[in-house]
């Protein structure tokens, strides 16, 4: 099931707007739109970005992540089991981190909630990494 479809029409005209205002990938920039939060092993996923690509490429991204807050503990507390739902999204992880741990720097953030009655599809997060020199 697509996020999308998931989320429900308010939620997914709030996405569409987020969606649309992402570039279209080239041979320098990659797009990933609600596909991290799906990888088991979110470090190999940022790897796996950086294949083929040369300091200053960017990655835009824009994935749901865990709330912030009390509830974002406990969603970080669940650990995988949360990844159960919905249709196995990782949601307690931190992207942005992730890529700043990948060799990225990360720019052009924003987090942002949009309206869903699935608790773990609220927050989110959009932005640029762009592969640096040092690895």
């Amino acid at each position: 099931m697509r996020h999308q479809e998931l989320v429900g029409p308010a939620a997914a005209r709030a996405l569409d707007r987020h969606l649309g205002a992402l570039p279209d990938p080239d041979e320098h920039t990659r797009v990933v739109a609600g596909e991290l939060c799906e990888a088991d092993d979110l470090d190999a996923a940022i790897a796996r970005l950086r294949v083929g690509a040369q300091p200053g490429d960017r990655v835009v991204f824009l994935e749901h992540v865990g709330r912030p807050g009390a509830f974002g503990r406990l969603e970080q507390a669940w650990g995988d089991a949360v990844a159960r739902f919905p249709w196995g999204c990782h949601v307690g992880r931190d992207v942005v981190a992730a890529f700043r741990r990948g060799g990225f720097t990360v720019s052009d953030l924003e987090r942002f909630t949009v309206p869903t009655l699935v608790p773990t599809l609220r927050s989110w997060v959009r932005g640029v990494a762009v592969m640096r020199e040092d690895r």
